[in-house]
């Protein structure tokens, strides 16, 4: 399984949000949970969330832009859920963090 996780910002108080999942081949089902997180202190906060499902596929992909972000530092949390044949796999991937102004 193949995963992506994706933060841009791209000015004006906007941020490209993308995820990405791939298989060899298709499977049953292919799940995302995208997480906007906001730094908090020393804690992560998720602000906004989507999750997205496909079926008999063999990719995933989401995107969104978020606007009216405020100033603080940013990161994307994704959850990518692969299920085949009733066995569910499932990988987190985690951005590095940007600051918005």
């Amino acid at each position: 399984m193949n995963c992506e996780a994706i933060i841009d910002d791209l000015g004006r108080s906007r941020i490209l949000i993308s995820a990405l999942t791939e298989t060899i081949s298709k499977v049953d089902t292919l799940k995302l949970k995208v997480s906007l997180q906001k730094q908090n202190s020393s804690s992560w906060t998720t602000i906004r969330s989507w999750n997205k499902s496909t079926f008999d596929d063999d990719e995933i992909n989401f995107e969104t832009v978020y606007t009216n972000a405020s100033s603080g530092k940013y990161r994307v949390k994704v959850s990518h859920v692969v299920t085949q044949n009733g066995k569910t796999e499932t990988e987190e991937s985690t951005t590095s963090s940007i600051s918005v102004k």
